[in-house]
């Protein structure tokens, strides 16, 4: 399905198209312009109620859902063989039906793509993270997390364990130092091998049913002993992989060995080695152990450890639906795109060489350098498609993985970094012409919203975050083409990875189009499924003096101020998107255990 069956506005209006911004002061201009205010001002008027009424009709969303999921259907049913009835609910839509459909569809796509204890251990954290107290009835900060959150701390453990061993290991490389190396190439290439070990102990200590740092929290959790015992072995597949792989030639070791800097740790150690091939200036506590948890060399690990949950989970993915499509022989596996920058965390194959996927990507992107334009991911995914057009019964799943807390603060998953208006139209540049014309009028309306613009007291600017926020999956995801339809060359599904949960798309486009039916009498229930927020920066030149001022000094014509004011408009207007505010309470409404 092409994109302009859902752009957002249908016009012809090249004033709006063009992204001018146009000033209040207009009215009054006496250099030939106030004819513009007459012009301009009606039609914000006309736009405002034109964004009103679409406020309400859900069908585009439903339409789209409903593509969704029947793409994810057919994943399950010629990938894994498991049949989803979802006839019942789109025949009448009935709450009931539509959590009988969810509760399985989610179950069976995490129990295909990912282990299913895993999955039922997820969302028994998620359903009771809350508000808790401790024996001493203190107030216990912060929601249940998902094991990866922990990583840092177990990396942290295991070197205090090692670093005994890392010593000694330094002194025998030092003792048998080669005439031609030098000790401090000697022992970064000792260490960049024995700390990806113990990067994989730390990982282990993560997957054990006996990781301590998650005891009292399952025992808060009401479960049976014996369901306590099964979630806690929920991981012991993984657990068995990853104990079998080289820790020098890991995909998921290597990747945990760059989100946390070990490279930067390897660079700190290297350079306390004394000329006798110790570790100096390092004291030991009273146990006789390197104290090192509060150690700057290692205070690296800590850092942006909530942006670090999130690239966790997505080498966790990735390290999981390898693992299984490894153990059940099924052609395909999950590649990395984090690092492109793209707002698919991983890509994942079914039934298509994964190495087809790695090869495209590596050659559009300079892979680790990432990437913050858009437009550029969007270039990459034709550029994939292009590459796979042979293909015709095969599946790509792109994975957006979000790790958080949930808390009384928890304000919904972020769609991304914000977008200003420049990327966003480049981001366009490719679709068809009449989308983009669309958008482009959307833009140049949302660019009238600033102080001192006409828009700022004729348009509803909460009315437009509305309006955006109904084309969320166009926030989500680089591949905005596929969306909603189907796509030359194989099957393209989306999946959000949501704190170890894969939730499809159709589920969250479902829930979309069911809070727009319902806008007339509480349109705020928009936002709790998606939510747009929109900042407009004041005009460029408040005054006509201050116009003149600028063309004075710029040498410059009045069209010219009018092009700058454009230019910094686009520039400095930006749009953040996030997503299932109430996802706790979602997931406690619709998915059982």
């Amino acid at each position: 399905m092409a994109l302009n069956e859902y752009a957002l506005l249908n016009s012809d209006s090249e004033s709006m198209a063009s992204n001018y911004v146009f000033y209040e002061r207009l009215k009054n201009n006496r250099s030939g312009y106030s004819y513009l205010y007459g012009r301009i001002k009606p039609t914000l008027s006309r736009y405002r109620e034109e964004i009103g009424e679409s406020l309400v009709d859900d069908s585009k969303v439903r339409a789209m859902a409903e593509a969704e999921l029947s793409k994810e259907i057919r994943v399950l049913q010629d990938v894994f063989g498991t049949e989803i009835d979802a006839s019942r609910f789109l025949a009448g839509g009935r709450l009931n039906d539509f959590k009988e459909l969810y509760d399985g569809l989610t179950k069976a796509i995490n129990s295909t793509l990912g282990i299913k204890e895993i999955y039922e251990r997820n969302v028994t954290l998620i359903q009771t993270s809350k508000k808790r107290f401790n024996k001493k009835n203190e107030l216990l900060e912060g929601g249940k997390k998902s094991i990866i959150s922990f990583y840092h701390t177990y990396l942290i453990q295991q070197i205090e364990i090692d670093l005994d061993d890392i010593a000694k290991g330094l002194e025998e490389v030092f003792n048998n130092l080669p005439p031609n190396k030098s000790l401090e190439e000697a022992a970064k290439e000792f260490l960049q091998v024995r700390l990806r070990e113990t990067c994989k102990q730390a990982a282990l200590r993560m997957f054990s049913p006996e990781r301590e740092l998650e005891l009292q929290a399952e025992l808060e959790l009401g479960l049976s002993p014996a369901e306590l015992q099964r979630q806690r072995e929920a991981y012991q597949e993984l657990y068995f992989a990853l104990s079998q792989e080289d820790s020098n030639s890991s995909p998921f070791v290597q990747q945990l060995f760059d989100i946390y800097k070990v490279q930067d740790v390897i660079k700190a150690l290297t350079e306390e080695i004394d000329s006798s091939g110790r570790i100096a200036s390092r004291t030991r506590n009273e146990k006789g152990k390197y104290g090192i948890a509060n150690d700057a060399t290692f205070k690296q690990i800590g850092v942006n450890i909530h942006q670090r949950g999130g690239l966790t989970l997505e080498a966790f993915e990735n390290f999981t639906v390898n693992t299984i499509l490894k153990k059940t022989g099924q052609k395909g596996g999950s590649v990395s795109s984090g690092a492109t920058g793209m707002k698919a965390d991983n890509i994942i194959t079914l039934e298509i060489d994964a190495d087809r996927v790695a090869r495209s990507l590596a050659e559009s992107y300079q892979i680790g350098s990432g990437s913050e334009n858009r437009a550029k991911n969007v270039q990459a995914i034709e550029k994939l498609y292009d590459d796979l057009k042979d293909v015709r019964n095969g599946f790509i799943v792109y994975s957006s993985a979000k790790n958080y807390t949930y808390n009384d603060k928890f304000g919904g998953f972020s769609a991304g970094q914000e977008q200003n208006i420049s990327n966003f139209l480049e981001m366009m540049d490719d679709v068809s012409r009449s989308t983009r014309k669309n958008y482009k009028t959307l833009m140049g309306i949302i660019l009238q919203l600033g102080e001192g613009a006409i828009g700022e007291k004729v348009l509803n600017k909460d009315n437009i975050e509305n309006l955006l926020a109904q084309n969320i999956a166009l926030f989500l995801f680089d591949d905005f083409q596929t969306l909603g339809g189907e796509s030359p060359g194989p099957t393209a599904i989306h999946l959000m990875d949501l704190n170890g949960i894969y939730v499809p798309l159709s589920f969250i486009l479902f829930l979309l189009a069911d809070a727009i039916r319902f806008a007339r009498e509480d349109v705020s229930r928009i936002r709790d499924v998606a939510s747009v927020r929109i900042n407009v920066s004041p005009i460029l030149f408040p005054t006509a003096a201050d116009q003149r001022k600028w063309e004075k000094e710029n040498e410059a014509t009045p069209i010219e101020a009018w092009n700058e004011q454009r230019y910094q408009a686009q520039k400095s207007t930006t749009i953040r998107a996030h997503f299932l505010k109430n996802f706790q309470q979602i997931i406690t409404n619709f998915l059982t255990i």
